[in-house]
């Protein structure tokens, strides 16, 4: 039997191409290695650098791409997104064998997000 041959892009999108939130893959340098079905609806395109797709200029100031990386393990942050007033449930996962990638996307929990539990900032 044939050995099937799978590059990391391939890989990708078995795992999330059907998700429902945009993924994206992305090098330790930033730039969007491949995106799935969602990511790719919404204009995201492959090639630029994640933190341009806000309009920044450097690594957004509360990534945890670069910390993923180092511990070789997935990070969380929840926060509030003003601009799109939204509430983010958002990942960082390094990719198992591969030194400069990480997975990274976000779920909107905004309808679960009970205003009795936030606290000013």
């Amino acid at each position: 039997m044939d050995t099937l041959q799978l590059t990391i892009e391939d890989t990708f999108k078995l795992m999330w191409e059907l998700y429902p939130a945009p993924v994206l893959l992305v090098h330790h340098n930033r730039g969007i290695v491949a995106v799935n079905k969602a990511a790719e609806n919404m204009g995201v395109p492959v090639g630029v650098k994640c933190y341009q797709l806000a309009g920044n200029d450097t690594i957004c100031p509360k990534c945890k791409g670069n910390l993923c990386l180092k511990k070789r393990e997935g990070q969380r942050r929840t926060s509030y997104y003003q601009s799109q007033k939204a509430f983010a449930d958002t990942y960082w996962v390094p990719v198992a064998g591969e030194e400069d990638l990480f997975v990274h996307f976000f779920n909107d929990i905004s309808e679960h997000v009970r205003p009795e539990l936030l606290q000013d900032n």
